[in-house]
């Protein structure tokens, strides 16, 4: 059974969504079909767009719409969000997740009570205005005995500062970053073992961690403009520290930043001298925002995939948004 794994920071898409709509959700189908996956879970950021506040979540299902149209062969959850925006438990996360008609015997979904915590804010951490958080589903997908995964849909702190963020030591928001993920892997432990899987009770077996989001990790270029290292200085310092409850791990980076992508040549790829000059005066240092991470058993579920597992990002046919989409695309065994 093949599983795409998608995620993607889409508030250009509502702000701007009889331009870019259409052309975004033509782009997921093409790379669903090049991908041939059975199974999609597409993890949205900033859902509802800047003007979040006034206009609340109006282009939801326009979205999700869009998504079932591009899309007639899969199945849809339709848009999985809080839609109070009044809420302080607003994260402006959306999830959607489509499968494919011919498989749906193979795929079943957990139950949540909400006291169980399967999602939440980042408030008591808030460095900065804005919905943050995370929103976790759980799938088993291959039928009876098949793997068990965790999907957690993430939104981390934003540097706000372009100095503190190419600084020797760590931001305040990078210690957010830290805590917000702490926060995200201590509750992926607490939730294992409950919830309740559709058509019988919860299986024994253990699941998989996938957190896949925009996680605002910064690099920290050693001089500007330079090309921009294969790796952060976040993630690795993190998943060995005694704060993470559950070590995570990623396949190499081997695609170009996928912040800020409206800056550049349009396909990801560092802008000229003059373009880094004018996007550290205007926005944050370029970076790999936008991931897909795993715990040890996502990591050996990917490495035993019967097709070559892809982590890779999608270049848009034009600039829709200013975040690239990432991906992860691997297989798991039916049973």
């Amino acid at each position: 059974m093949r599983v795409l794994l998608l995620t993607h920071n889409v508030a250009g898409i509502f702000d701007d969504p009889d331009e870019a709509l259409r052309p975004w959700a033509d782009g997921l189908a093409a790379l669903v079909q090049r991908t041939r996956a059975d199974f999609i879970a597409l993890h949205m950021q900033e859902v509802g767009g800047s003007r979040w506040r006034t206009c609340g979540l109006n282009g939801a299902a326009a979205v999700a719409g869009a998504v079932e149209a591009a899309l007639p062969d899969h199945w849809s959850s339709g848009m999985m969000v809080r839609t109070d925006t009044a809420e302080d438990g607003f994260t402006a996360l959306g999830s959607i997740y489509l499968v494919r008609r011919s498989a749906m015997q193979l795929v079943r979904l957990w139950r949540w009570k909400e006291a169980e915590g399967a999602a939440g804010a980042f408030e008591s951490l808030r460095a900065a205005d804005g919905p943050l958080g995370y929103l976790l589903t759980r799938w088993q997908l291959g039928g009876g005995g098949g793997a068990v995964l965790d999907l957690v849909n993430v939104h981390n702190f934003h540097d706000e500062s372009n100095l503190a963020a190419l600084a020797a030591g760590a931001s305040t928001y990078a210690s957010c970053r830290q805590q917000a993920l702490s926060l995200v892997t201590a509750a992926l432990l607490g939730l294992r073992g409950g919830g309740a899987a559709g058509g019988g009770a919860a299986p024994a077996p253990a699941s998989a961690a996938f957190l896949f989001g925009d996680f605002n990790f910064r690099s920290r270029p050693r001089s500007l403009p330079a090309p921009l290292p294969t790796s952060d200085r976040e993630l690795a310092p993190f998943s060995a520290s005694a704060e993470c409850a559950l070590p995570l791990e990623e396949l190499p980076l081997a695609f170009p930043p996928s912040y800020a992508y409206r800056e550049g040549k349009g396909d990801g790829t560092p802008p000229d001298e003059a373009g880094w000059c004018d996007l550290l005066a205007s926005k944050r240092c370029p970076a790999w925002c936008d991931r897909v991470l795993m715990d040890r058993t996502g990591g050996a579920l990917v490495a035993a995939s019967a097709v070559t597992a892809e982590y890779g990002h999608e270049p848009q046919p034009r600039v829709l948004t200013d975040h690239n989409q990432v991906y992860l695309a691997f297989s798991v065994e039916s049973r």
